[in-house]
């Protein structure tokens, strides 16, 4: 409205940063020559999505050079109770989630969360250029019936491009979903691999794909690792690999991936006392009220290829018309 620009003279130079949390370092930069002026202000508003960067600074080392407004949803006139509930149901009011969205909080540094909620939240807005021609391989993640879902990720070097569930459909109807969306993609796009989780009731899926010859390849996360030493099983080990997908901030989420991007967040970790880590499981997650993250599953599945290639090296590499390898550990 022109009555709030009065005061304002024509040399004032004012910067409004939205969002300010996400914004990345050399942009602060850049923009610090913009307010060598007397008459300078800078406005940051944002979710505190992170523990880190200058948003954060500008409340904690920096608090004393910055006016700062903290401003919780639960108090907020233009925030519904039904908003808040909702949060605190899907991932609990000691979550980051919960401290972030609702109460206006940073996250809690000594998380114990597999993948961090600035992560997921960052990669969700950010804007990179995908090329189209990219390699791409699939996660299947299966259940029948019951209150799970079947979940199918597409992922390729820098984005999570898809997701789609199946709900209530027996082996073979799944099965029928997989091949008719791999036959409706152009060959030049389609994956180069579909890995299925073959624990309970993926290997029979497995063994009905490669008979239609499409790529599938079983995977078993209960057994080792590649890297035996570090983590307990490869369920472990895959969790913190698309954890370091994430921290490699060159990739992006595709729009309307609210389930993932919830589930992502989900899955807290532990040592044993062997000192290896271990991902928590899905009994686990049930106790805390959570259900059985099988978006995030079939994402985590799409990093199994590396992990069986730097344990195995050639043998990872299954030709689509050889039978199902199953003397070989991790290789159903």
């Amino acid at each position: 409205a022109p009555e709030a620009l009065q005061g304002i003279h024509s040399d004032h130079v004012l910067l409004v940063v939205d969002e300010g949390s996400g914004v990345e370092e050399p942009i602060y930069e850049a923009a610090v020559g913009s307010m060598s002026g007397h008459n300078a202000t800078t406005l940051l508003a944002s979710n505190p999505t992170k523990t880190s960067g200058f948003f954060f600074d500008t409340h904690h080392k920096l608090k004393d050079m910055w006016y700062t407004v903290h401003v919780s949803a639960a108090d907020s006139p233009r925030v519904t109770n039904d908003f808040c509930t909702d949060v605190a149901r899907r991932y609990g009011e000691d979550s980051n989630a919960y401290r972030v969205r609702v109460l206006g909080e940073f996250p809690k540094a000594d998380d114990d969360t597999i993948i961090p909620f600035e992560l997921v939240e960052s990669a969700a807005y950010r804007e990179i250029v995908v090329p189209d021609e990219q390699v791409v391989v699939w996660g299947l993640d299966v259940a029948r019936f019951g209150d799970d879902v079947s979940a199918l990720c597409q992922r390729s070097k820098m984005s999570v491009d898809w997701v789609e569930d199946y709900k209530n459909l027996d082996l073979m109807a799944l099965v029928g979903r997989v091949k008719h969306k791999y036959d409706e993609i152009l060959p030049s796009r389609r994956p180069t691999e579909i890995l299925v989780d073959v624990i309970g009731l993926g290997a029979g899926v497995v063994d009905r794909l490669r008979e239609l010859d499409l790529p599938a390849r079983g995977i078993n996360v209960a057994e080792s690792a590649s890297m035996s030493e570090a983590y307990m099983n490869l369920r472990a080990e895959l969790w913190f690999k698309a954890r370091e997908w994430l921290e490699e901030r060159s990739c992006t989420f595709a729009d309307d991936m609210a389930v993932l991007k919830r589930e992502l967040v989900i899955p807290r970790y532990e040592f044993t006392s062997g000192g290896k880590i271990k991902a928590e499981g899905k009994p686990d997650m049930k106790k805390r009220g959570f259900k059985s993250p099988n978006h995030a599953d079939a994402f985590v599945l799409t990093f199994a290829s590396s992990a069986l290639k730097a344990r195995y090296g050639k043998k990872a590499s299954l030709s689509r018309s050889e039978p199902v390898k199953r003397g070989l550990p991790g290789i159903v």
